[in-house]
């Protein structure tokens, strides 16, 4: 057959985190330069990150990391929490645009499971080995996605869930914080030898990509029976 996918499984491990360096990462980052700027800060606008080209968020190591570890990160966010004049304090201005990421990073992962169920509808996907590697790579993607989403989350220096921990945790990120020198080289040699210690992100990542297949089978067969009264 002309797509013989499964001699490519190289592919399956390089497009996901392609398709998440050129396209989910710049939407994660959009949407967090958006939120700060309603907020208030210009700053996004004027340093040209708001916007979805990719050339203007991507950072190359995180990249590499993204493609040969499945988790990366963009460049950082240009944001001045001193301009955000639309709420009532910095804090929550901070948290708010924390969330977008790893919120965005979610919306993506369920987009990715509910696009690849609803090519699963179609007859030919049977037959069809491109189909078929669609909807693997679909899968993946969002499995990697939950995974940004849930990395982002952690309470670590230079990451959203910094914020959000110093919202929520601010003395117990203060002392987090004196040791991310340490931390920063914990992660790196966690990322480059896996760990146990990131099963239960993979754990949580497999149970969030569950739900989302189960809500979107739902919602598709919903709309198969509404569809079908007509």
């Amino acid at each position: 057959m002309f797509f013989n996918f499964s001699s490519h499984s190289i592919l399956l491990y390089v497009l996901p985190s392609v398709i998440m360096a050129l396209l989910i990462l710049p939407v994660i980052q959009y949407f967090s330069c958006l939120v700060a700027y309603r907020l208030g800060d210009d700053s996004p606008e004027m340093k040209e990150r708001l916007t979805l080209n990719p050339k203007a968020h991507i950072d190359p190591i995180g990249t590499l990391c993204l493609i040969f570890f499945r988790i990366g990160w963009a460049k950082p966010l240009p944001i001045n929490p001193a301009n955000f004049y639309r709420v009532k304090d910095r804090q929550t201005g901070m948290l708010l645009v924390a969330l977008a990421g790893p919120c965005g990073s979610l919306v993506a992962s369920f987009t990715c499971v509910f696009l690849a169920n609803l090519l699963s509808l179609f007859s030919f996907t049977a037959t069809s080995n491109f189909a078929q590697f669609s909807i693997t790579l679909l899968h993946l993607t969002a499995y990697i996605s939950a995974n940004i989403a849930l990395f982002l989350c952690l309470p670590l220096p230079g990451l959203p869930g910094q914020e959000i921990g110093e919202y929520f945790f601010p003395n117990l990120m203060e002392k987090i914080y004196s040791y991310k020198h340490y931390i920063y080289l914990f992660l790196f040699f966690l990322l480059v030898f896996p760990s146990p210690l990131l099963q239960p992100l993979t754990l949580l990542s497999n149970f969030i990509v569950k739900l989302f297949n189960t809500f979107s089978i739902f919602v598709l067969s919903l709309f198969g029976r509404v569809f079908s009264m007509f």
